[in-house]
């Protein structure tokens, strides 16, 4: 309404409640031309429809059973996990089930935390059973699907989990989860056993503190200095850690590394990222530039996003503006 007929008339609009005075069309009119523009200008991916679609057709809060106690529960078990208390965070979970049997995400949170606690063949009995006896949105099957494939590598069967990967990989499923599948389907491919373990524990496993996560990881990258995936890894914790120079040497090897054009654009965001944080914003502009040339047509998100991280190098380029500091990790 503001783009077709001006600001005023909607402020009158908004005082006088009277649509149609206001624009001389009936109601029902405007709202069949609000309907067309969104056909037309606004494309939503079927990954995004289905996740809306979830989420709409769930019972609202104070319709389902026990929300406010539910909500409790999940942040506790959450909690539980992130203190490695394995034991209480599953029976947590599983007191969830039984209060809403009919989630298909309490049992999805479930198989994922049975994952993430070491025991991968309870899990993917635990995946397999929500594929085979539900009827679930395309992307909860997915996740489903995402998280039976890392059961089976996590149990010693990675060419059954490459296959799920691959699937997976055909899917529109956000950008993050398509790097990482990459990044497995990578380490899967390597053959290196003792590689493969390692990114298996970082990626999978949550049992065991994240400093010796951290630690494992870093010394198997030091063991292994050619691995890409472990060298792409081992980068993100540097940069999380605001040690840019240690990520942008890592980095640097990785300049060929190119999977797939997602995850090389990413290789140029993150290096844009580090000489940003550095104070090289004309660096950083750079590598962001290049990053927005490699990142695919359909992931717009992604590339609107990249050129926001061109315009702050831009912006800090021509107005000597010192680094952001805030204490985040990289996205």
């Amino acid at each position: 309404l503001e783009e077709q007929y001006g600001k005023k008339r909607l402020f009158d609009f908004y005082r006088s409640g009277d649509f149609q005075a206001i624009y001389s069309l009936a109601l029902p009119e405007g709202v069949e031309g609000w309907k067309q523009m969104l056909r037309e200008q606004i494309n939503l991916s079927d990954a995004i429809i289905d996740e809306t679609r979830y989420r709409l057709d769930r019972k609202p809060v104070l319709q389902r059973d026990c929300p406010v106690v539910i909500q409790g529960l999940r942040r506790e078990a959450a909690q539980k996990s992130r203190a490695d208390d394995w034991r209480e965070a599953l029976a947590i979970r599983r007191e969830i089930c039984a209060l809403i049997p009919e989630s298909d995400e309490a049992a999805l949170q479930l198989a994922l935390t049975t994952l993430r606690s070491g025991d991968a063949k309870e899990a993917e009995f635990l995946f397999s059973e929500l594929h085979d006896t539900r009827e679930l949105t395309r992307s909860l099957a997915d996740r489903v699907k995402h998280g039976m494939a890392d059961a089976l590598w996590l149990q010693g069967h990675p060419t059954q989990a490459e296959k799920l990967y691959e699937n997976l990989m055909t899917t529109p499923v956000p950008s993050s989860t398509l790097r990482a599948l990459q990044i497995k389907l990578d380490a899967i491919r390597g053959g290196h056993p003792s590689i493969s373990h390692a990114l298996k524990d970082y990626l999978i496993r949550g049992d065991g503190s994240v400093q010796e996560k951290r630690a494992s990881l870093l010394q198997s990258q030091t063991d292994h200095p050619n691995n890409a995936p472990l060298a792409y890894l081992a980068s993100r914790i540097f940069l999380s850690e605001h040690d840019y120079s240690k990520a942008l040497i890592l980095l640097e090897k990785l300049r060929t590394y190119a999977p797939s054009s997602l995850v090389a654009s990413e290789i140029f965001r993150l290096r844009g990222i580090a000489y940003l944080k550095m104070g090289k914003p004309s660096a950083a502009k750079q590598e962001f530039e290049q990053a927005h040339l490699l990142c695919p047509e359909d992931r717009e998100g992604q590339r609107l996003a990249l050129m926001d991280w061109k315009n702050l190098a831009l912006f800090m380029e021509k107005n000597s503006v010192d680094p952001p500091t805030e204490d985040r990790k990289v996205p």
